[in-house]
């Protein structure tokens, strides 16, 4: 009877043990998931931001400015991307070496996006007359009217961008002068192309009808109007009040002209 008491107390003693065991490695368990959880949310977290700066930079156009600053910030979103997958898809991953490796590589590609944003700054200070310059030849519809001058006047200014970029501030400095009188003079002709084709075009038409035969001293106060029309637009392209004026009396000496010839050619037909 001893004895089988004795045997009923270790079995009960055995299964309490038991129990306590597996409460603790449940406990464990359940921590080791927790942390596994706390980091993947954090890993998650910090990727969401980065991801948020990227589309920023997309709107501050920062790849135009840097290119090779933001391919290797690119480069570390993709490494921490990488990383990520890995514990997203094996729980069991989400250690905190894998996470601080994932936030290392975060880092990286922040500081490279400071870097872009700075070098945009940079690129904004000292070539902003130019920037301004291509805002205007492009409110003009410049690339329609000569898209190959355009062109070209661009893709210096892309070369300039580049070379502060790649540090080289004092040569994209030295270039710009040349590059604003590349672009004043693309304004000039687009503003004359633009207030002065039909102009031209007309005079040309009085050409045609031998004006300068019937009415020779009108057309030359045509050209002569015409002449000064350019004069003002060459030293003041962007004064509208001027140019308006100038353009009002060239057209007005063309109709002058037009009804002289015809007045002329009448009495020559009496």
């Amino acid at each position: 009877m001893t004895n089988s008491r004795f045997a009923i107390a270790l079995v009960l003693i055995l299964c309490f043990l038991a129990g306590c065991q597996t409460t603790s490695d449940v406990v464990n368990e359940q921590r080791e998931l927790s942390e596994e959880n706390q980091n993947y949310l954090e890993a998650q977290s910090a990727l969401d931001g980065l991801t948020e700066r990227f589309k920023q930079a997309k709107t501050e156009n920062l790849e135009y400015y840097a290119a090779a600053t933001m391919k290797a910030a690119q480069r570390k979103l993709k490494t921490a991307n990488e990383k990520f997958l890995t514990m997203r898809f094996d729980s069991s991953r989400a250690k905190r070496r894998l996470v601080e490796k994932i936030q290392s590589s975060i880092d990286d590609a922040n500081q490279l996006l400071d870097t872009a944003s700075r070098l945009k700054a940079a690129a904004e200070a000292t070539l902003g007359e130019s920037f301004a310059q291509i805002k205007r030849l492009e409110d003009l519809e410049t690339p329609k009217l000569f898209p190959s001058d355009y062109r070209d006047v661009k893709r210096v200014l892309d070369g300039l961008v580049k070379n502060i970029a790649d540090g080289r501030l004092s040569k994209a400095q030295d270039r710009q002068a040349d590059l604003l009188q590349r672009l004043n003079a693309l304004e000039i002709a687009t503003v004359k192309k633009v207030m002065l084709t039909n102009a031209n075009a007309e005079i040309d038409a009085l050409k045609d009808l031998r004006a300068d035969r019937y009415v020779p001293l009108s057309l030359q106060k045509t050209v002569a109007a015409k002449n000064a029309a350019e004069a003002i637009i060459a030293s003041s392209p962007r004064d509208q009040s001027a140019i308006g004026a100038a353009v009002s009396s060239v057209n007005y000496e063309i109709s002058h002209t037009e009804s002289l010839i015809l007045e002329v050619k009448n009495l020559l037909a009496v």
